[in-house]
């Protein structure tokens, strides 16, 4: 019994750690989360967001990281700033 008694206990420390970490909340079916609200007005702007990157393609992004994606995502070259220096211009493509 006093092993049964350790092993429930251990499984509540687990599932209360689990709990605790998790930072969605858990929500009924067919509920609605904070999260949906926060995802509409996201995709909401989409639209003109893709509308501005055509007519105004990112020039210079601060990381390797960002430069390459940008540079991927619109297939222009996109400057890394943050390896500019008074003689060098580096670019993603």
């Amino acid at each position: 019994m006093r092993t049964t008694w350790h092993a429930t206990g251990i499984a509540m420390l687990a599932a209360t750690a689990v709990l605790l970490a998790t930072p969605n909340v858990a929500v009924a079916a067919g509920g609605t989360t904070p999260g949906d609200t926060e995802a509409e007005r996201a995709v909401s702007g989409l639209p003109e967001a893709v509308a501005r990157l055509r007519t105004q393609p990112i020039a210079g992004a601060e990381s390797v990281d960002a430069a390459q994606t940008a540079a991927r995502m619109q297939d222009h070259r996109v400057e890394v700033l943050q390896m500019r220096t008074e003689t060098d211009t580096v670019f993603a493509k």
